[in-house]
């Protein structure tokens, strides 16, 4: 009971945290994330100091902790409604930006796998155009986000000494849309859209050292990645 408690009460504490970060978070805006896990979240976006085993993606040299086969999933609820005088918007998605998969090998490797959302595009903003003498409401609409797909393999050489690295193959798309409402009340508007398919490939790299009892000390790496894009445009008028 007392467990259950607790996993509850990190994932309020670190979704909220995490949504109080910044004004403009990771919604809509496409603010980078390193596949952290809820634990990590809730204790300030650690990784190398949480004690005991835990997942991650940041460093894969934390995989050779792993003595047998786990599996984690976690899911996170995001939600902001910024406003001032030029207009408003919302940015609202629930998500599960985390899977990682764990198996021990023979002479002390551990390979490891899994999916985060590197990217989330989702969001909408509410203003308005001057067209003539009238002012048409326009909503710009964002959806999407890249995903990074991550095989890794961590050894520990010694009590002292892990090391592990991995492969990052992003995907995802991302697709905006322009709402422009002619007569609000009738539903007469024009739509056009944008869309971006994306892929891409890059690697990491990670070490951790106990020199001392109490210790530990963490690197790691992670290359940049060029994502190639395939655009479509998609113009329109409706009858809402």
């Amino acid at each position: 009971m007392k467990a259950l408690l607790a996993l509850a009460l990190t994932l309020v504490l670190s979704g909220s945290a995490f949504a109080q970060e910044s004004v403009f978070g990771t919604l809509g805006f496409g603010l980078p994330e390193d596949g952290l896990s809820i634990r990590s979240r809730g204790m300030g976006s650690t990784s190398t100091a949480l004690p005991r085993i835990h997942f991650g993606f940041r460093n894969a040299a934390s995989l050779a902790v792993f003595d047998r086969t786990g599996v984690t999933l976690t899911g996170t609820l995001q939600r902001r409604s910024p406003e001032d005088s030029a207009g408003s918007s919302s940015q609202s998605s629930m998500e599960f930006p985390l899977l990682q998969l764990v198996f021990p090998l023979p002479a002390d490797f551990v390979l490891g796998g899994g999916v985060y959302r590197y990217l989330d595009f989702d969001g909408f903003v509410d203003t308005a155009t001057v067209f003539g003498a009238d002012s048409l409401p326009v909503r710009l609409t964002t959806e999407g986000g890249i995903s990074v797909i991550s095989p890794q393999l961590a050894r520990r050489f010694t009590r002292f000494l892990r090391v592990g690295g991995g492969i990052d193959f992003y995907t995802g798309s991302r697709e905006r849309n322009r709402r422009v409402a002619f007569d609000p009340e009738t539903g007469v508007s024009t739509t056009d859209s944008i869309a971006h398919d994306f892929n891409g490939s890059g690697f990491s790299l990670g070490v951790q050292i106990a020199p001392f009892e109490r210790l530990l000390l963490g690197a790691s790496y992670r290359s940049g990645a060029s994502l190639d894009g395939e655009l479509t445009a998609r113009p329109g008028f409706g009858l809402d």
